[in-house]
């Protein structure tokens, strides 16, 4: 059997449900995640207070690489969106989108398909 089938998509789909990748993942995130975990359950507003100051901290030393971030996406999205960028085709020329711009829309802000 193989490691690995196609579907009818052309996506891989493994056998094994847990590769070596996924237990890094998985223990690295228990190692961060435990000690929150733990402060939590034993002094929860000793943890509060943490969450608070970091907050605080990181919003007065990098509120303006946040802004600045936000602007430069704005930005480049825009740039993307309009001619001639936004006129470049991903696919074939003579190949229709999959869905329409309404469908798309819909997903975009979590609306049911139209």
């Amino acid at each position: 059997m193989r490691a690995a089938e196609e579907n009818k998509r052309g996506l891989i789909l493994k056998n094994d449900t847990c590769s070596g990748s996924d237990r890094v993942v998985f223990s690295s995130s228990i190692v961060y995640i435990l000690p929150f975990y733990t402060l939590y359950a034993f002094n929860p507003d000793r943890l509060s207070r943490i969450v608070f100051n970091t907050l605080a901290r990181i919003t007065m030393v990098g509120g303006w690489f946040y802004l600045f971030g936000f602007k430069v996406f704005v930005l480049v999205g825009l740039l993307l969106a309009f001619p001639p960028l936004g006129s470049i085709r991903l696919d074939k020329d003579d190949k229709r989108p999959m869905f329409g711009i309404l469908s798309r829309l819909a997903v975009l802000f979590w609306l049911e398909p139209l």
